[in-house]
């Protein structure tokens, strides 16, 4: 079915641009107008009339859009130059009279367009937007492959980095693990050492108590062997003077017992010196002994704070490597690197 041949010119205008108009915008490519006028009229852009239109409508060959108004007006200023002028299509510059039968020619050279032309022009206007925005998506896809590209190759580097970071952390914890293995064993003796101190310090402090409760009774004994022997001088005195002033009466009175009675003041002041002499050697003991403590003593005292800081030292490296964490990425480093 074709249109009316008796359509009024700003129809023909009106019914071009909406067919060229396949997306329904404001504006239409000039090339889509060139390329409808070619297929409907079988010239090609380089024909003398479509070459002034396509001049009139893009001169730049930018492929600028045009709106309604502007097309309309740019087909009836080129309607009415082809009209006045009757461009020849072997001078396409050079323009002279024409008469209202090539006028007319014109005019149906644009009505004589069938709905089949239309169907075929749509279908080749949209194959023509569709092969330019898959130039552009062809475009865009080439700009990503190089901008995910460069990505690439700096995740590359970094995981190359990382890779090395790892290894070299994977070393170190496994010098560290060798380092703490080696410190169990001193970490064990000195442990038993530590204990071996306190049950000896706990000794010591029950000796000190023992020592002290010895030292009141050695200080007991020796005022008591004080007060025995000031007593046997005091005898001894009152019997020498009782004799010298009354022999005779002595030797009467006590003529069996004045020497065992002797005797036994002789003994008992050897065994006075005797237990003081082993006074004394006790008292010279337990100052020693008291040295050797007082030495003892401050040896642990100076060595404990040294125990307790490595017990701590080696108590928080067994605690790191027992995290789950750490634990976690040492079995990592393990099954990626071994």
């Amino acid at each position: 079915m074709s249109l009316c041949a008796d359509c009024s010119e700003d129809d023909l205008i009106n019914v071009t641009f909406e067919v060229c108009n396949t997306k329904e915008r404001e504006a239409v490519p000039a090339s889509v107008f060139i390329k409808y006028l070619e297929d409907v009229t079988g010239h090609n852009h380089e024909n003398s009339k479509l070459l002034l239109l396509y001049n009139m409508l893009d001169p730049a060959r930018q492929n600028v859009l045009v709106d309604r108004k502007t097309f309309h007006a740019t087909m009836k200023k080129w309607i009415t130059i082809c009209y006045q002028d009757g461009i020849s299509e072997t001078e396409p510059e050079k323009h002279g009279s024409t008469t209202n039968k090539k006028f007319q020619c014109n005019v149906d050279m644009i009505s004589s367009i069938s709905d089949e032309g239309v169907e075929i022009f749509e279908g080749r206007a949209e194959d023509s937007e569709m092969a330019c925005d898959l130039s552009s998506s062809i475009e865009d896809l080439k700009y990503m492959n190089q901008k995910m590209t460069k990505q690439l190759l700096k995740m590359q580097k970094v995981v190359g980095e990382s890779e090395e970071t790892c290894l070299q952390l994977r070393d170190d914890v496994a010098e560290l693990r060798d380092r703490l293995a080696s410190m169990q064993k001193p970490l064990g003796k000195f442990k038993y050492i530590y204990k071996e101190l306190e049950d000896t310090r706990n000794g010591m402090a029950n000796l000190n108590e023992e020592n002290h409760m010895i030292c009141e009774c050695i200080t007991r004994l020796k005022k008591s062997v004080e007060f025995l022997t000031t007593k046997l001088n005091s005898l001894e005195e009152n019997a020498k003077t009782h004799k010298e002033g009354n022999p005779s009466v002595c030797e009467t009175s006590f003529p069996h017992s004045w020497e065992p009675f002797q005797n036994f003041l002789q003994e008992i002041k050897s065994q006075k010196d005797s237990m003081l002499k082993s006074l004394m050697e006790e008292m010279e003991l337990k100052q020693k002994m008291d040295h050797s403590l007082a030495v003892v003593t401050q040896a642990l005292y100076s060595l404990c704070p040294f125990i307790k800081t490595w017990n701590k030292v080696l108590e928080n490296l067994e605690t790191l490597l027992q995290l789950p964490q750490f634990s976690a990425k040492l079995a990592w480093y393990d099954l990626c690197f071994i």
